[in-house]
């Protein structure tokens, strides 16, 4: 049995070699220190004030904190192989490296499709956190929501569109219902699951038949 888990160990830590690898061939922007102590940052090539831009990053290039993410939990996971806690980060490191990953990183994956599930996510991702930069993450999400309003209605059936639009009015309203939120927040969680589980099915279909 030890020789097993020898042998399993060893596979990960090669995997987990080759995804840092990866990683590093993903291009990264370096900000220089005195703009950013300025106020302002590089975006796409431009200086632009940080606050205008600050929503922009996760959504445009997602698929490097995705990976990088990935590659933190995975490596923890070894770490702590012998936790009987693993079990359950397992679970998230096996949906993120065999459905998000696919949806995120593969080219077979319609542009329009990886689209709308980064923004779910984020959205769903922004609307729960409960930490002091709250206020932040408000603000990423009514920008990210504005500037994608569109193509949102488009995507999305009318209930989980207007749903969304809700909780965005609702987190930006000073005298927020609270059960009214937690009814919000939780479409929100569920929604990122419907239409993960909807790309995943289609593409299931699609190799299918081919």
């Amino acid at each position: 049995m030890d020789s097993i888990f020898g042998v399993a160990t060893t596979q990960a830590e090669k995997l987990l070699s080759l995804l840092k690898e990866g990683n590093g061939l993903l291009p990264k922007q370096i900000v220089p220190r005195n703009l950013l102590k300025q106020g302002f940052t590089l975006y796409k090539g431009i200086v632009a004030p940080i606050k205008s831009v600050s929503h922009k990053y996760l959504f445009d290039d997602f698929e490097a904190p995705f990976l990088e993410a990935y590659i933190a939990l995975f490596e923890k996971l070894i770490e702590e192989k012998s936790s009987a806690l693993n079990e359950f980060s397992f679970r998230t490191l096996l949906e993120m490296g065999s459905e998000d990953s696919f949806i995120i990183l593969d080219k077979r994956v319609e542009k329009d499709d990886k689209k709308i599930f980064i923004l779910v996510s984020l959205l769903a991702d922004y609307s729960s956190i409960e930490t002091s930069m709250r206020s932040v993450f408000n603000d990423w999400l009514t920008k990210l929501f504005g500037e994608h309003e569109e193509f949102i209605k488009r995507m999305l059936p009318d209930k989980d569109f207007t749903s969304l639009k809700e909780l965005k009015d609702l987190l930006n309203n000073t005298n927020v219902n609270l059960d009214r939120f937690t009814v919000l927040l939780k479409e929100a969680r569920e929604l990122r699951n419907k239409v993960k589980a909807n790309i995943m099915n289609k593409y299931k279909q699609k190799m299918f038949l081919h």
